[in-house]
């Protein structure tokens, strides 16, 4: 473990770790209370994980920039899960942390897999193939010090955290607004004798009517240019629950995101969101805190 000695409490940790090795699950321990943050999350959505290897560049500048604004808002600790496995891929993170008063400390799973392929390959979760892992093992830099980090070698000499600043600011500037789906966009029908929310018998979808309110207010935002898009916290499976409202409703929504629980702000950021509409007060909470994101409670 190495440490960056500041005045000041608050953390940054880098992970250091190839797919499989546990980093992730560590990554979670230490990072209770704060935000732990992946390049990975850039292609997760809900429960899928859709990589795309064209957009790899923007998926680090995504991250990058959204760590800077963790960091910026003080936020404690802050946790790059990602795989770093050369100096150069996180002195953009470990820059920041220092231009912002963080103390910084690099962390390696303890597994004894750690540098198996054959056991990566089985273990890891995005099914990355044995000789990808076998490739990030022979570029494996071993005993990282933050001092190797910062005198590593990569950049140009606009350096990649600035890149990272100004795309962040150029996503969060697009007019998307978003929109959660149940009792948001459409008012769900409780029944209290089953404490559960009323379905159709024969077809299983849930009865309830459209908010016109909401309705009113995505009309506009499409008349005024905005993209329209809907996060809901659903499970992907009744992603087409959602898609028959919207045809029904006739509403101009341009895109579906279903997170299948998970918060939403993570992908609200992936996505370049605005602004975001939602009744539930624990994701309205959530992305105030953790993003720039402007949080409309319904």
């Amino acid at each position: 473990m190495n440490w960056y000695k500041r005045a000041s409490e608050k953390t940054l940790y880098i992970m250091r770790g190839i797919a499989g090795s546990g980093k992730s699950t560590l990554a979670k321990e230490v990072g209770v209370g704060g935000v732990v943050l992946a390049t990975d999350d850039f292609f997760t959505v809900g429960d899928e994980y859709l990589f795309d290897p064209t957009m790899l560049t923007d998926a680090h500048l995504w991250n990058q920039g959204r760590a800077i604004d963790a960091m910026k808002r003080g936020i404690s600790p802050v946790v790059i899960d990602n795989v770093n496995s050369r100096a150069w891929e996180a002195k953009a993170y470990v820059e920041s942390g220092i231009k912002y008063g963080y103390q910084i400390e690099i962390l390696e799973p303890n597994t004894s897999w750690k540098f198996d392929a054959d056991e990566l390959a089985k273990r890891n979760t995005h099914q990355v193939p044995k000789e990808a892992i076998e490739q990030k093992i022979k570029e494996w830099e071993p005993d990282l010090t933050v001092e190797d980090i910062l005198k590593s070698e990569r950049y140009p000499k606009e350096t990649i955290a600035v890149t990272a600043t100004n795309w962040y600011k150029q996503a969060q500037q697009q007019k998307i607004v978003s929109f959660d789906f149940d009792d948001t966009i459409f008012m769900l029908e409780f029944d209290p004798e089953n404490e559960n929310y009323k379905k159709d018998p024969l077809t299983e979808m849930p009865i309830g009517t459209p908010n016109p309110k909401i309705v009113a207010l995505i009309n506009q935002y499409n008349q005024d240019g905005w993209k329209v898009i809907v996060v809901t916290s659903r499970m992907n499976k009744y992603k087409d629950q959602v898609e028959d409202v919207v045809r029904e409703l006739g509403l101009p929504i341009q895109e579906i995101y279903c997170t299948g629980g998970e918060d939403k702000v993570i992908t609200l950021m992936r996505l370049g969101v605005s602004k975001h509409y939602d009744d539930d007060r624990f994701e309205i909470s959530a992305i105030r805190s953790k993003s720039n994101i402007e949080a409309i409670q319904v």
